[in-house]
């Protein structure tokens, strides 16, 4: 996806929570990008980072929220702090990515994306905060392509099922996780990693 906007010339802006990350985010997105450090669970950091995108460039085109956490437990051991981190990551985070971007989308034609899960629409044990989280960025989505269809902007959410990253291999390295996975039937729905 990022090749294909450089190639059509978009101009990348990058938000990055972890700080050692920003060198190889930077040669990733190119010359013409910009990286920002900041917290999506940090309302007035996302809004800084879409004004500055603004008042740089004259507006947003396409914005992407793809923010994700996990915590792995059956939901009557999860510590609340763990349930609530995930939510305010995977959904308000998700949420005060696209806020700050929604008057220059609907003004230019623009499109709203956000990352959900396959997790969003089949419930998935030791992940009901993930599973959550994401059903609520589904539903913000499905609000928000209604909302926006009347301006012309549009938007979409992507339903990604187990891709190969440390925060799905730390879930599948999880001893519990495995045990359960090791039960489930190998077709079941296309979740078996």
């Amino acid at each position: 996806l990022l090749k294909e906007a450089l190639k059509r010339g978009a101009t990348p802006i990058a938000v990055e929570f972890n700080p050692g990350a920003k060198d190889d985010l930077e040669r990733l997105i190119g010359e013409r990008g910009q990286v920002h450090i900041a917290d999506v669970r940090h309302r007035d950091a996302m809004e800084k980072v879409a004004q500055a995108a603004i008042n740089e460039f004259g507006g947003i085109d396409v914005v992407i929220a793809n923010a994700g956490i996990e915590c792995v437990g059956l939901t009557q051991d999860m510590p609340a702090e763990d349930f609530e981190a995930v939510v305010e990551t995977n959904l308000l985070g998700v949420y005060r990515t696209i806020k700050p971007t929604l008057n220059s989308i609907a003004e230019r034609g623009g499109h709203v994306l956000a990352v959900s899960s396959i997790g969003a629409l089949l419930p998935f044990t030791f992940a009901s905060a993930y599973g959550t989280s994401k059903s609520g960025v589904d539903m913000l989505m499905r609000i928000l392509r209604m909302e926006l269809s009347g301006v012309g902007a549009t938007a979409g959410c992507a339903y990604f099922g187990f891709v190969q990253t440390p925060m799905a291999n730390n879930l599948f390295s999880n001893p519990v996780v495995e045990k359960a996975v090791g039960r489930m039937p190998s077709r079941f729905v296309g979740l078996k990693p």
